[in-house]
């Protein structure tokens, strides 16, 4: 597919294609951390309930809007596909960044049967961290409704917070979910911003870019930004944002130098 990058300023870098294609062209740690959240795959296991109910009540994306998917992405692979999928992400983060990837994925009910994400990830494991949501909308015969997701945060051996004052922030994250009118599956802006701040990484990258959540919290702090995003929608709002964000950053942080925006259009990517 046809390979898009924005650069929004000195060290903010938007790239619309496929992530592992655009992740094979970044050199070995380039990056300090990765804060991302992938396709959840909920499509895959829901064909006997009529599609995907979910999304927040008398949002746009309640009552079965996800059922096609994330634009570009139909979010519904077979299972084993899906793993292999994001074990290559994985390997390819785990490549990229010198410190850690965290990893923001949930534990599902599929067929009454539990699938955790740490089935998923096989990298050393350092920590599962507990994003306490506060409230939840799935409710259901089989099990108590789930309020909870999990970001699971893989290290390299040396890896470290930036002081250990920085543990006492603890392993469950209590934030309120956000509703976004531009995506379906957005995540709280607190996520990353206690990535950043707690890792104390001057660099960032986000495979699943999303409506550029984590790289509008990587900007307002100062810190470099890699992102990626297959959607052309999905693109054109994280641009937005992040370039929003760079015109308005933290007052106690110095931003990135400004660089002169340009947009390169490569051709088909091999």
């Amino acid at each position: 597919m046809s390979h898009r990058v924005e650069i929004l300023a000195e060290g903010v870098e938007l790239h619309l294609g496929d992530c592992l294609e655009v992740l094979r062209t970044i050199g070995a740690n380039a990056v300090e951390i990765a804060v991302t959240s992938p396709p959840y795959n909920l499509g895959e296991g829901m064909e006997d309930k009529g599609g995907l109910r979910v999304g927040h009540a008398g949002s746009k994306w309640g009552d079965g809007k996800l059922r096609g998917g994330y634009g570009a992405h139909d979010d519904a692979m077979p299972y084993p596909e899906y793993v292999a999928w994001q074990r290559r992400v994985l390997d390819e983060l785990w490549r990229v960044c010198s410190g850690a990837i965290y990893y923001n994925h949930k534990p599902r009910l599929v067929k009454r049967q539990l699938r955790l994400p740490t089935d998923i990830v096989h990298l050393p494991l350092r920590q599962i961290i507990t994003w306490d949501r506060g409230s939840g909308f799935n409710c259901m015969a089989g099990a108590y409704m789930p309020v909870s997701e999990w970001i699971v945060l893989c290290a390299k051996p040396e890896w470290q917070l930036r002081h250990k004052s920085a543990s006492a922030l603890g392993d469950v994250w209590r934030i309120h979910p956000t509703v976004d009118p531009d995506h379906p599956a957005s995540f709280p802006i607190e996520i990353p911003i206690n990535a950043i701040e707690t890792s104390g990484a001057a660099s960032v990258i986000d495979p699943f870019m999303g409506a550029g959540t984590s790289g509008v919290a990587a900007v307002k702090l100062g810190r470099k930004f890699i992102g990626i995003e297959l959607d052309p929608k999905h693109f054109d709002t994280s641009c937005q944002r992040i370039s929003a964000a760079l015109k308005q950053p933290d007052m106690f942080v110095a931003p990135p130098a400004p660089a002169k925006q340009l947009s390169i259009l490569d051709g088909d990517a091999a």
